[in-house]
């Protein structure tokens, strides 16, 4: 998909992408499947939330609109607490890192 953009881009032409929804779904659950086949125990289901990075999810604002917010790296987790003025949130131990933030995912 991204060499038919990079395509477009060059040459002004679309071209034609092929996925079947089947194999989407697949590479999206990639690791899920794999912890489930691993442990033979089911995932917890996460909602929008992404597995391996927190916070990465869609939260309901006080509007009753969703907002996605997707923190992947130390370098976003320090701007979104300045974002949202939470500055605490950087000396709180329970966010110190990203397994520590996905450990902690509620809070």
């Amino acid at each position: 998909m991204i060499l038919a953009l990079l395509a477009r881009k060059r040459t002004g032409r679309g071209q034609r992408v092929e996925i079947t929804m089947m194999n989407a779904s697949a590479a999206a659950q990639s690791i899920r499947i794999g912890e489930a086949l691993a442990t033979g125990l089911r995932p917890p289901t996460l909602g929008s939330a992404a597995q391996s990075t927190a916070p990465d999810a869609a939260f309901l604002c006080a509007d009753s609109r969703y907002v996605g917010i997707s923190v992947t790296s130390e370098t976003e987790w320090v701007a979104f607490c300045h974002a949202i003025q939470r500055p605490a949130l950087l000396e709180d131990p329970r966010f110190a890192t990203n397994p520590e933030r996905v450990d902690h995912r509620e809070e």
